[in-house]
C-alpha cells in the first residue's frame, strides 16, 4: 500500500527566486488550493522583492492621488483681487480733486503779447505735462490794430491747479523771420500726475493778424509736438504757410497762400479749404486727408498754371476736391485702396495713360482727349499705401 503525499507546504516567505511568472506567491507550477490568485498591478501594493525574507506583505488598493488645481486657482484669484484693489485705489483721489471738469471761471494764465507785422512768424508751441493745447489763427475785428497779437489762455479744473500752471514766451526777433516760442507747463509733480490721467488743463494760443487789404501778411510757420492747428480766414495773403505736428489735427478755413503750403503730421488729420494756385505738399503717416482747394485768383499775378499738389499718406484715405477747373497731368496710386477720378460730365476730357482699380495716370483737357498739356505744371500727385484715393473736380 502506497501512502500518498499530502499537499506541499506553502512557502509564504518566497523571494524572487521562487516567485511565479506573474509575481504571485509559490512557484509557477503550483496549482494547489493554496495558490493565491494573480491580481492586476493596480490592486497590489508593494509588489516585487521583499527587503527581508519571510516578510509577509499585505494587499491593499493603491491610492491614486488626483491632481488638483485648487492651489493654482486660489493664487489666480488672489492676484486678481490685488489687481482690482490696485486699480481701485489708483483711481481714488483723497484730495477730492481728481474729477477733471474745466472751469471757465478759473483762468490761471491769461497773457497777451504783440509783435510788429514782419515778413515771417515762426511760432513754436510746447504743451507739456499732459496739458492739451490748440493754436488758432484769425484776424482782428477792428481796423485800428496794425500789429500781430498773441494771446494765451489756460482753463483748468481747480483753483489749486491754477497756481502751478506756468506760461512763458521767448522771442528771437533776429532776421526777417521772428521765432516765437510759447511754453505751457506745470510746476507741481503731484498735479502733473493727475493731469496725465485726466487732462485737467487746456491751453489755447490765439494768433491774431491785423485786418487789412490782401498784402503784407508774410509767412507763417506753426510747430508743435501735440496740438491742433486751425488757420482761419485772414484778409491778407500768406506768402508761405507751414504746419507741422506730431499728434494732432491740421485744418484751414478759406486760408489764402500765395506761394507754398506745407502740411506735415504723424498721427492726426488734414482737412479744410485752402485758397492757392501755388505749391501744396501734405504728408501724413496715420490719418485721413480731406482737403479742398480753390484756385480762384485773389490778386494780380495769381497764376493757376503754377499749381502743384503732392499728397502722401501711409494709412488713411485721401480726398482732394478742386473748386475750379483743372487742366493738367494727374497721378493717383495706392497699394491697398481704390483710385477714383471724377470730372464734370460733357465738359472736360480725361485721357488715361494707365488705369487700374488702385491707380490712375493721365491728363485732363478742355479741348479734346488728344491735346495733352505740354508743360509739367499744373499737376496733381497722390500716393497712398493703405487707403482709398479720390480726386473730384467740381468747377
Amino acid at each position: 500500500m502506497i501512502v500518498g503525499r499530502g499537499p506541499a507546504p506553502v512557502n509564504y516567505g518566497s523571494t524572487s527566486l521562487n516567485a511565479g511568472p506573474y509575481g504571485g506567491r509559490g512557484s509557477s507550477g503550483d496549482n494547489g488550493p493554496y495558490r493565491q490568485p494573480d491580481l492586476p498591478s493596480w490592486k497590489v501594493h508593494g509588489r516585487g522583492t521583499s527587503d527581508s525574507g519571510g516578510e509577509d506583505r499585505s494587499w491593499r488598493h493603491r491610492v491614486v492621488k488626483k491632481k488638483s488645481g485648487y492651489c493654482s486657482r486660489c493664487c489666480v484669484l488672489f492676484l486678481a483681487v490685488l489687481l482690482y484693489l490696485w486699480y481701485l485705489f489708483g483711481q481714488l483721489d483723497f484730495d477730492q480733486e481728481s474729477e477733471c471738469v474745466l472751469d471757465d471761471n478759473v483762468h490761471p494764465v491769461v497773457e497777451n503779447k504783440t509783435l510788429p507785422l514782419t515778413y515771417g512768424l515762426n511760432l513754436i508751441a510746447n504743451f507739456e505735462d499732459g496739458i492739451k493745447g490748440i493754436v488758432n489763427v484769425r484776424q482782428q475785428e477792428s481796423l485800428d490794430v496794425d500789429r500781430i497779437e498773441i494771446r494765451l489762455k489756460v482753463r483748468v479744473s481747480t483753483t489749486k491747479l491754477a497756481s502751478y500752471i506756468r506760461g512763458s514766451f521767448e522771442v528771437d526777433p533776429s532776421g526777417p523771420t521772428v521765432n516765437y516760442r510759447v511754453r505751457i507747463h506745470n510746476d507741481d509733480k503731484k498735479e502733473r500726475e493727475r493731469m496725465m490721467k485726466g487732462r485737467c488743463a487746456h491751453a489755447e494760443v490765439v494768433v491774431i493778424y491785423p485786418k487789412m487789404t490782401p498784402h503784407g501778411v508774410g509767412s507763417l510757420t506753426l510747430n508743435s509736438a501735440g496740438c491742433d492747428f486751425t488757420v482761419g480766414k485772414v484778409s491778407g495773403i500768406f506768402d508761405n504757410l507751414s504746419m507741422h505736428c506730431t499728434n494732432g489735427k491740421l485744418s484751414v478755413d478759406s486760408t489764402s497762400v500765395r506761394n507754398r503750403t506745407t502740411f506735415d503730421v504723424t498721427n492726426g488729420q488734414i482737412s479744410g479749404m485752402l485758397e492757392t494756385s501755388g505749391e501744396v505738399k501734405a504728408n501724413i503717416n496715420n490719418g485721413q486727408v480731406d482737403l479742398g482747394i480753390d484756385t480762384t485768383p485773389r490778386e494780380s499775378g495769381w497764376n493757376a498754371n503754377n499749381f502743384d499738389v503732392q499728397i502722401e499718406s501711409v494709412n488713411g484715405a485721401i480726398s482732394l476736391r478742386l473748386a475750379q477747373p483743372f487742366y493738367g497731368h494727374f497721378s493717383l496710386a495706392s497699394r491697398a485702396g481704390a483710385a477714383k477720378v471724377t470730372v464734370p460730365e460733357q465738359r472736360d476730357y480725361v485721357q488715361y495713360t494707365y488705369k487700374k482699380w488702385n491707380a490712375a495716370t493721365g491728363w485732363i483737357s478742355s479741348v479734346g482727349s488728344q491735346h495733352e498739356p505740354t508743360k509739367p505744371l499744373p499737376r496733381i500727385q497722390q500716393v497712398n499705401v493703405n487707403g482709398a484715393i479720390e480726386m473730384t473736380i467740381k468747377g
